[in-house]
């Protein structure tokens, strides 16, 4: 039996955000396509929602590059929020990873738009 192929998607449910949707497994090979999408997205000004509720299997690649489109998505002043459900094996390793300190995390696509378009809207930080 093989592994689920790595998918990404990108579903735009209005403008300003951009939904990023993760299926399968991913890891070296699709976090360089996950980091490019990120940038793409944060350079045109989009707020990012990484949705890995379709996830089975993630790497530290895609933790990586998870962070990465946090930092240029904050870097482009636009939001950036993940999507995972309660219980989730990705929001599990996220959690012991500790990575969820700094990813803000929505258990719906919903309140991940919700989430990523208040950051948006948030005034910079002066520090």
């Amino acid at each position: 039996m093989s592994a689920p192929v790595a998918q990404i998607s990108v579903v735009r449910p209005e403008p300003s955000v951009a939904v990023v949707v993760f299926a399968g497994e991913h890891d070296l090979t699709s976090a360089k396509d996950a980091t490019r999408i990120f940038e793409e997205l944060a350079t045109d000004g989009t707020s990012i929602v990484a949705d890995l509720t379709q996830v089975s299997f993630l790497d530290t690649t895609i933790v990586h590059a998870l962070v990465v489109g946090r930092n240029l998505a904050e870097s482009a002043e636009v939001g950036f929020a993940t999507c995972l459900p309660e219980g989730h094996v990705a929001r599990r390793m996220l959690e012991l990873m500790r990575v969820l300190e700094v990813l803000p995390a929505a258990t719906s696509v919903d309140a991940a738009i919700a989430t990523a378009l208040s950051t948006s809207e948030a005034p910079a930080s002066t520090i």
